[in-house]
């Protein structure tokens, strides 16, 4: 425990807001003194009304006036220092325009007026705005303030911390100064695919990637680059419905047989890739079971080798499938999307606009990483990032320093706030064909050991007809019949998580409703939480959140 209180920043204060002039008023100084001087020792020829020393002390006064202005500008704009003194001003001014300030009348009849408790805290490559909260009567105001602090400030909010008494924001200064080139992309199983100096997407922990980007965004030179990445240490499989982006990547020896066009082809690739998910938790299982261990371990201590599997321009397959089809893809992609982090199996999906139609309830609630480069609208960024960054404000950015950018977006891990995003840079004179050319190919059945030997897995069906009766689905009425649960509150409770968007359900020929093992845990979760509480279904059902199950 530390005896000193931690330390927020410094206090704003009203007279802040007069910083620009404040600085102006020093600089003036600091000329008018030795003006003053020159004044005062030529005193006798300005009494006798000399016109010479007249005329040079006003060419001084007037020609400091001028220097002062045009260098406090200078040194605001272009200094680090005076760049904060601007600061304080823009947020005091913030606070006062919009009266967040307490008044109190004084005895002589004046009114005095303070801010409440409001800190600022300039670090080297961000900035943390504290606010007291404490029962403050602005405080409902105060954890909704994100998006304006971003325009104040004219810097990306990035996330916020929380304690008893005080809200955080931290915001960035410039993220620009965090990009990094295509082949510095970098892989880890600590810390994942490092996208930017200081951004991360960690597969382990948040798996499966969603990637949204207008034409022209930059979001096919991302998406290359991540694959030429995760190529050189997983299996990557990539899906083309466009036949445009990935055509050259057939020839190559790395993506021989795993690149697909068809719609048969891509829909086979995600069945087998459920497939091959299910092998992978068996191999995982019986290694398990040899080392006489009761939990799983992380994949790649069985020495299996990350799994990715890629979509792009998933709206557009979408809709070009049929009722069949599309049932077919999206099971896969569901038990995908449930079930494949531990055993290492990752989808990438990438789509110009994401909407509900397209992608399941339980898919996006999965997709736990989130990207989007380029222009999207309000309801994409909605569907994007969600409600936590109701408030943010995303800004589509072409030219910064007067030059053009591309790959300019934002990032986000789902349920988390959004920040700019910067996709790895393509330097000039790089091929992605000729990159993709050097890499070796990952056999994804081939499994090394410890001591690096390889070491090929023999995985039969038995395996997954195993772990499918694990699986299997049951009706609505054997759930209810097995755990004692009322039939017709079961019936309630998923009619109303369908009506709310909150989750869907599969259901069969005959419209009964089929539960997953996922289904059955939610279910079972909020009979507990109804048992213990006095809230009705309604109730619960708005207060349910898919990250805390």
């Amino acid at each position: 425990m530390s005896l000193r209180p931690r330390f927020r920043g410094i206090r704003v204060r009203p007279f802040m807001r007069f910083a620009r002039q404040i600085l102006f008023c020093i600089l003036l100084l600091i000329g008018y003194i030795p003006i003053g001087f020159y004044g005062y020792t030529n005193k006798s020829k300005l009494i006798e009304i000399d016109i010479p020393s007249i005329s040079i002390l006003v060419i001084l006064v007037v020609f400091w006036f001028i220097v002062s202005f045009w260098f406090s500008l200078i040194l605001i704009e272009q200094t680090v220092l005076f760049a904060k003194w601007d600061r304080y001003a823009r947020f005091a001014r913030f606070l006062w325009e919009n009266r967040i300030v307490y008044e109190r009348k004084k005895s002589d009849g004046s009114i005095s007026r303070k801010f409440p408790r409001i800190y600022l805290k300039q670090n080297k490559f961000d900035l943390e705005v504290t606010f007291e909260l404490a029962g403050s009567k602005f405080q409902q105001k105060f954890k909704q303030i994100g998006g304006e602090l971003e325009t104040t400030f004219a810097m990306d909010f990035m996330e916020t911390e929380d304690d008893d008494r005080f809200k955080t924001y931290r915001l960035a200064y410039s993220s620009l100064l965090n990009r990094i080139k295509i082949l510095e992309v970098g892989f880890s199983y600590e810390r994942g695919v490092q996208l930017m100096k200081n951004f991360y997407w960690d597969f382990l922990s948040d798996p499966h990637l969603l990637v949204a980007g207008g034409t022209g965004g930059g979001k096919t030179v991302f998406l290359n680059g991540l694959i030429l990445c995760l190529a050189k240490h997983a299996v990557v499989e990539i899906c083309d419905p466009k036949r445009a982006d990935f055509v050259t990547l057939v020839d190559i020896p790395a993506f021989e047989g795993r690149v697909a066009f068809e719609t048969e082809d891509i829909i086979q690739k995600f069945e087998q890739a459920e497939k091959d998910m299910y092998e992978r938790y068996n191999y995982m299982r019986s290694e398990m079971a040899k080392a006489g261990e009761k939990d799983l371990r992380k994949f790649y201590e069985y020495g299996l080798e990350p799994y990715f599997l890629v979509c792009d321009e998933y709206n557009s397959l979408v809709n070009s499938l049929g009722y069949k089809d599309r049932e077919r893809l999206e099971r896969a992609l569901i038990k995908l999307s449930l079930l494949g982090r531990q055993s290492g199996v990752n989808v990438i999906l990438a789509m110009q606009k994401p909407t509900a139609e397209d992608i399941p309830t339980k898919v996006r609630d999965n997709m736990n990483m989130r990207i989007c480069v380029g222009r999207l609208s309000d309801l994409g960024y909605n569907m994007m990032f969600g409600e936590v960054n109701r408030t943010k404000e995303f800004k589509f950015v072409k030219f910064v320093g007067g030059m053009r950018v591309f790959g300019r977006g934002y990032g986000a891990v789902n349920g988390e706030v959004a920040r700019e995003f910067y996709s790895p840079l393509l330097t000039k004179g790089l091929s992605f064909h000729d990159e993709y050319a050097k890499l070796d190919r990952h056999e994804k059945l081939i499994v090394s050991d410890v001591t690096g030997q390889a070491i090929e897995t023999v995985l039969n069906d038995s395996v997954k007809d195993d772990f499918e009766t694990v699986m299997e689905e049951k009706t609505l009425k054997e759930w209810s019949v097995q755990t004692g649960n009322n039939l017709k509150s079961a019936k309630r409770l998923v009619d109303l998580l369908e009506e709310a968007e909150k989750w869907s359900f599969t259901r069969d020929s005959d419209a009964q409703v089929l539960l997953a093992m996922e289904d059955e845990l939610l279910l079972q979760k909020l009979f507990e939480q109804r048992s213990t509480t006095t809230l009705k279904w309604r109730e619960i059902v708005d207060l349910f959140d898919y990250g805390s199950l």
